[in-house]
Order: structure tokens, then C-alpha cells, then sequence
């Protein structure tokens, strides 16, 4: 939604924002508080600039604990360290101050640079390669081996996953919907509302 994602951007800007407030009149304010958003798949912008990708800070959390290994008491133990762990917030606070900015870590500055190359491609591709229709129909699995075709005539990465292209999808076009439609004897999840545009228009190579 091109409306949540300017308001996303003014308000990491610093630009004042519209408060409700419980029985008295609305008032602007300055936001204050980092936004952290933990997610499984990358948000979807449509700002192909660095105006939304030079905001983002992205922390890859690799690690996943077995349940065996899980600490039950972990809570506990870092409430004893509260203040350590206060401590030791408050040097990496000073050092950010005295920097002036955040460190991006290497592996963050490379999900970024990936990321802006999918998005661009992703985004041509619902653009450049399907048109809206009323009763036209395209499944996960067409999609994905469209898209695939696509990227790799037009030399670009095709590793997104479905969850990737279907949102840059719908927001490319936004009368189409994700629903199930019967085909055949399956019922197939894809997006209605769409099509592939004919095989002339595609990188301008004849079918």
C-alpha cells in the first residue's frame, strides 16, 4: 500500500505525526521510538529507490535453539543480570551517540543489496510480464515456473519464494485477489484477476 509506506518513511524521518489522544483534540508529535519488526519474509515496497531500503537496518537472526537445548529458566537468569545487561546497553547507547549512526553488519548490508535486485526483478516481472483480466486465473506453481522463465532470459536472480511474488504481485495489481480456483479435479492456490501478457511483449522475444 503506497499510502502505509510514505507514512512508514515520514515517520523513521522524524516528521511530526498525528496523535489521537482519549477525549481531547488530536495533536503532532514527534516520533521518538525505533521500529523493530521481526517477520520470516521481507516486506514488499514498492520504492525501487534508496528512499525506503537506506532506512532499513536488518539483523539476520541465524540461530535456532532444539527444544532440548531450550533453557527453561532462562527468563530468571537474565533478570539477575538486568543491570549487567542494562550496563552493557548503555555503553553500546554511547558508542551509537559518539558514532553518530548505526553499524549495519556485513551480512545485513548484503541481505539489502540481494533484496533491492529481487524486488526490481520481482516487480518488472509483475509489471512487465502479466496484465490485468477479470476471468483469468494463474496457480502458485504457474507463477513461480513464469517467473523463473522470466528472470532468466532477463539475466536477473529468480530465488524468491512464492510469499515474495505474490504480494509484489498484488500490489502491482490491486483488483486482483490470492484465492483457490477450481481446476480440473484441483483446487490450486493463485491469483485471480491476472494474466500472462502474450509472449511478443516479454523481453521482446517471439514465442
Amino acid at each position: 500500500d503506497l499510502r502505509l509506506e510514505s507514512k512508514l518513511k515520514w515517520y523513521i524521518s522524524g516528521g511530526k505525526i498525528d496523535v489521537d489522544r482519549k477525549f481531547l483534540s488530536r495533536a503532532k508529535m514527534l516520533p521518538t521510538a525505533r521500529l523493530v519488526v521481526p517477520t520470516n519474509h521481507w516486506p514488499e515496497f514498492t520504492d525501487s529507490s534508496d528512499g525506503t531500503w537506506r532506512r532499513i537496518l536488518p539483523l539476520r537472526l541465524t540461530k535456532s535453539v532444539p527444544r532440548e537445548q531450550r533453557d527453561r529458566h532462562l527468563l530468571d537468569k537474565l533478570v539477575a543480570e538486568s543491570s549487567g545487561i542494562f550496563n552493557w546497553a548503555l555503553a553500546g547507547l554511547r558508542r551509537a551517540r559518539a558514532r553518530g549512526h548505526l553499524i549495519i553488519p556485513a551480512s545485513g548490508e548484503a541481505d539489502i543489496a540481494s533484496r533491492k535486485i529481487d524486488h526490481q526483478g520481482v516487480s518488472l516481472f509483475a509489471t512487465e510480464a502479466l496484465e490485468d483480466d477479470p476471468e483469468g486465473f494463474l496457480d502458485n506453481n504457474t507463477l513461480k515456473t513464469e517467473y523463473v522463465s522470466w528472470a532468466t532470459r532477463s539475466s536477473l536472480p529468480w530465488g524468491v519464494d512464492r510469499n515474495e511474488l505474490r504480494d509484489a504481485i498484488l500490489m502491482a495489481h490491486p483488483s486482483a485477489t490470492y484465492t483457490r480456483q477450481r481446476t480440473g479435479s484441483t483446487r490450486p492456490w493463485g491469483v485471480a484477476g491476472i494474466r500472462l501478457t502474450p509472449k511478443e511483449n516479454l523481453n521482446g522475444s517471439k514465442a
